[in-house]
């Protein structure tokens, strides 16, 4: 990470450890791994937040590049295996300095799957489901 990178990234977490404080939480930056739970000890989360209803690991990223998707996506799962807990993907794009947030809370199948039927209910022509439909069928994929 450069310079400017690396600042663009501490502003953001800055940011989000003052937003989920405001909201009650206990929040750890860049927590070290004797602070982290046990079943994250083999990742490096920008943030922790404790709340009284719920614990969320947050990860910070800059740019757009998505090398590390399996990364995330072995994080989540390790997320999902503990109720109570949820994930957060914060996306900064170095040109604007604006945060995407790309998920407040993981679906699991069950709540994937209810998503679709609804979503079915809808009149979404050819060329609108495509793109869901590949999406989904990642996330349904067996493990």
């Amino acid at each position: 990470m450069n310079s400017f990178t690396q600042e663009i990234y501490r502003r953001k977490i800055w940011e989000l450890a003052k937003k989920y404080k405001s909201r009650g939480y206990k929040v750890l930056t860049e927590p070290s791994p004797e602070e982290l739970p046990q079943f994250l000890k083999d990742f490096h989360p920008a943030l922790i937040a404790y709340g009284p209803q719920d614990s969320v690991v947050i990860e910070v990223r800059v740019g757009m590049q998505t090398s590390v998707s399996d990364r995330y996506r072995e994080l989540m799962e390790a997320i999902q295996q503990h109720p109570g807990w949820n994930f957060s993907l914060a996306i900064v794009d170095p040109k604007s300095d604006e945060v995407a947030p790309l998920t407040d809370q993981l679906l699991d199948r069950e709540a994937i799957n209810a998503r679709l039927k609804e979503a079915g209910k809808t009149s979404l022509n050819k060329a609108q489901r495509m793109p869901l439909s590949c999406c989904c069928g990642y996330l349904l994929r067996p493990s």
